[in-house]
């Protein structure tokens, strides 16, 4: 007989979970709170790994896709490339909603649009080693073997039935598309400036504006006027924002131990959201989706969520300090460590975040 699998969250990670587990053992469920699939957001990053994920989930190629030409910091007030011949073909450019749209899909395709259930979510879980007794949105009581919950950063699976700590945070990501017309190359910058990163990305015929703020250190008036300068630098007064289109995301870094409870596994942002820096937010979450897959099409249950946890504790806890010493490089919080961080870019910072970026995405 079929295990019974219900994944909350049809984003990228619960998707790409329920494409790669083996039909033939499991009975796969989705049910998503929204009232469609979520394709709302600008683009994404994907580094190689996560990329290879996705190519696979698809069925071995990624047409909507791009390189990314060249990253660039600006710290202070340098502004300098750092990996482009250094770090070629390892970061991809997705535009979210057509990879929602491709995943959403090849997932009714293959699995079918009757597995999953929009306008709906869980309320409440009976964990144990053996059958989950689910209660959802609707009233209805259900059973599983298994729930996974890629229910995002701000899970209430997550906050309801496990432990957490706080790593860091709160913060508020902003995006904003560039007006057309501004003079752009096909590129994408990463500026650090005291409490503030930012990421330009292009995407096909527009441009994205994403900005991070430590919410309870910038204020959002010293940071536009940071921001601006920044900008302005960069592409010599040449790039405008699309002001009505600001968004405004807010989040935390959380630390949860261990991944799972019974028969209820966390992935994704809910087990591990990550800081902005280098975006490797949605490539760990379908490197999540791959190892978690493939452990359960191969090993029991139980047996899975130990190893699963395991893995990706690991991989997971190497990106976190690779991440954060790329961002202490440039991430300024004094005159003081801004003149350092200059210095140390003039004598060859980049290649230091070169070795940490290919650290992470090899």
């Amino acid at each position: 007989m079929k295990k019974r699998i219900l994944i909350s969250g049809a984003g990228p990670a619960g998707l790409s979970t329920a494409l790669q587990l083996d039909r033939d053992m499991f009975d796969i469920h989705v049910v998503e709170r929204s009232d469609s699939y979520n394709s709302m957001g600008f683009s994404i990053i994907l580094w190689k790994p996560g990329y290879e994920v996705l190519k696979k989930t698809l069925g071995g190629s990624v047409e909507f896709s791009s390189d990314i030409d060249m990253m660039k910091i600006w710290g202070g007030n340098t502004f300098t490339e750092i990996h482009s011949a250094h770090v070629d073909n390892l970061a991809f450019s997705v535009q979210r909603s057509k990879l929602i749209d491709a995943l959403a899909t090849r997932f009714e395709d293959i699995i079918g649009s009757e597995s999953i259930r929009f306008g709906t979510y869980i309320t409440d879980i009976e964990p144990s080693d053996s059958v989950q007794k689910v209660t959802l949105s609707d009233g209805s009581i259900e059973h599983y073997d298994l729930v996974i919950c890629a229910d995002g950063m701000h899970s209430d699976i997550r906050n309801k039935h496990f432990e957490t700590t706080l790593k860091s945070g709160p913060y508020k990501i902003i995006y904003q598309w560039v007006e057309p017309g501004s003079n752009l190359d096909k590129v994408s910058i990463v500026g650090f400036k005291k409490d503030v990163v930012y990421l330009i990305q292009t995407t096909e015929d527009k441009a994205l504006l994403a900005y991070y703020i430590e919410s309870d250190k910038a204020s959002m008036q010293d940071f536009e006027a940071e921001l601006k300068k920044a900008i302005d630098s960069a592409y010599d007064g040449n790039l405008v924002l699309d002001r009505h289109s600001r968004r405004v995301f807010s989040g935390e870094e959380v630390d949860v131990s261990p991944w799972y409870k019974g028969g209820i596994v966390l992935m994704g942002d809910a087990s591990h959201g990550h800081p902005p820096t280098l975006a490797m937010g949605t490539s760990m979450a379908f490197e999540d989706a791959a190892v978690l897959a493939n452990q359960l099409n191969t090993q029991p249950i139980s047996t899975a969520l130990q190893n699963y946890t395991a893995e990706r504790s690991k991989r997971i806890n190497q990106v976190y300090t690779s991440q954060h010493i790329v961002e202490n490089m440039f991430f300024s919080h004094s005159a003081a460590k801004t003149k350092f961080s200059e210095f140390v870019l003039k004598a060859g910072g980049k290649y230091i975040v070169d070795h940490h970026i290919r650290h992470l995405v090899t």
